[in-house]
């Protein structure tokens, strides 16, 4: 988008300064500002595609992997991808929560600790 944008927005503002060219530069600023919002649906599209074709099968053996029972991971691995998504990008790992303390309970401490620390789900 740099690589487009800047060199066409300077051979907007080499034009003179008529009714046509403040026009154009309107036109261009709408189709910059549209094509901004269409990109950003295509690429979260993108990611949820991608998030539900993978990363329910991903988590269920992770969970399993670290002793949560089969049914409960089976459960917390099918929620909807943007869940994840988001949580990911809020910094926010809802894993304690989704579990619950009876299942946390149940695990040794290395494992909670693995399945609700910051590692899990990174934020940066």
């Amino acid at each position: 988008m740099g690589m487009f944008i800047s060199p066409n927005r300077a051979a907007v503002h080499e034009q003179p300064a008529g009714v046509a060219a403040r026009r154009w530069r309107g036109h261009a600023q709408h189709l910059q500002n549209s094509a901004q919002v269409l990109s950003i649906g295509i690429f979260f599209s993108l990611m949820i595609i991608g998030l539900a074709a993978h990363l329910p099968a991903t988590l269920y053996h992770g969970f399993v992997s670290h002793g949560v029972p089969a049914a409960t991971a089976a459960r917390i691995s099918h929620l909807p991808p943007v869940t994840t998504l988001f949580a990911t990008f809020l910094g926010y790992n809802p894993v304690k929560h989704l579990l619950g303390a009876h299942v946390l309970a149940s695990l040794s401490a290395a494992q909670a600790s693995a399945l609700t620390g910051p590692q899990l789900l990174p934020a940066t």
